[in-house]
């Protein structure tokens, strides 16, 4: 997976689209909000339990594959926010 860099991101208008056929490890429903398999953290990522992991300090943006395991898995980051926006689960739509 290359990590994308998402330059002008704006919280209040834009949206992140994730395919549940690329993020196999979300379980919420297609158009279903992430609920509790997000999680913003300041530092440390991969020790995050989080399926969708974003670092608000660095603005980088990951896929945790393996959850509660140590690391993220076969996955890792997939997205840089330039500024580190402000993220939560309404900035995710899942198809």
């Amino acid at each position: 997976m290359s990590v994308d860099t998402i330059t002008d991101f704006q919280s209040n208008k834009d949206i992140i689209l994730l395919d549940k056929d690329t993020f196999t490890e979300i379980t919420t429903a297609t158009g279903g909000n992430l609920g509790g398999e997000f999680a913003t953290v300041t530092s440390n990522p991969e020790t995050s339990s989080g399926i969708i992991v974003y670092d608000s300090t660095t603005g980088g943006l990951f896929y945790n594959a393996n959850g509660n395991a140590a690391g993220f898995g076969d996955c890792a980051q997939f997205a840089t926010l330039l500024g580190s926006p402000d993220l939560t689960t309404d900035n995710f739509v899942l198809r």
